[in-house]
């Protein structure tokens, strides 16, 4: 086993480099990125908290007012936050992949280097490294 895992995508000829303990995109993962960006079958439920009026009350401090169903959204809204807080961006760039029908694939650092001819010419991003063809 290497000390990395990539993703490759061979449509676009990339390989992004991601943790060895990369394996997929869990399906709460992917759910509650659907959630949070309105994907879901739940869109009606979202509220937009923008549009609501800041009123003052008579002692002139600020009161936003929501209702039990807002209050409801929001408190939704924080818990599907706090449960990816610990989500890779490779999880993301597989959600993105996947959301845009882009076939992908995971290997491993070893099966990358053994077929270093199939790879010839292809993009391959590494964090913190300008890519590299």
């Amino acid at each position: 086993m290497g000390w990395a895992n990539y993703i490759v995508v061979p449509s676009y000829k990339l390989a992004f480099q991601v943790s060895r303990h990369t394996e997929g995109l869990d399906s709460f993962e992917e759910e509650t990125l659907e959630n949070i960006i309105g994907l879901s079958e739940f869109e009606e439920e979202r509220v937009d908290f923008r549009d609501k009026k800041l009123k003052k009350d008579n002692e002139g401090k600020l009161n936003l007012s929501l209702n039990i169903r807002q209050l409801h959204t929001l408190l939704d809204a924080y818990s599907h936050v706090e449960q990816l807080k610990s989500m890779g961006s490779d999880k993301l760039l597989m959600y993105w992949l996947k959301k845009n029908r882009i076939d992908y694939e995971i290997i491993s650092e070893y099966a990358l280097a053994e077929k270093k001819e199939d790879y010839k010419g292809w993009t391959i991003v590494r964090p913190g490294d300008e890519a590299e063809e």
